[in-house]
């Protein structure tokens, strides 16, 4: 059986597509995809790399921006966080 997000079914667990999105920019940035201060993809490009809709991917961005790793320029996009988080 299958836990879908968040609720255990069984053994395997799948993580909610927006923690999905949320790990794939966290590594894009510690891999230096992304570097610090730049501009990250337009939302709707974004979402089409990681395969997911939009308002996962919102929900992804608004974490990352609570957990200090990216910050939001209203009407300019979202940015990587200059500095990093420390605690990763």
């Amino acid at each position: 059986m299958i836990e879908l997000a968040g609720r255990q079914a069984g053994r395997i667990t799948v993580p909610a597509k927006y923690q999905v999105a949320y790990d794939e920019v966290v590594r894009r940035i510690t891999t230096s995809v992304y570097a610090p201060g730049e501009k990250l993809p337009p939302i709707r490009e974004l979402a089409t790399e990681l395969k997911v809709g939009q308002s996962t991917l919102k929900s992804a961005l608004v974490l990352l921006q609570r957990d200090g790793w990216t910050r939001g320029q209203q009407g300019d996009g979202v940015y990587v966080a200059d500095p990093l988080p420390t605690d990763s």
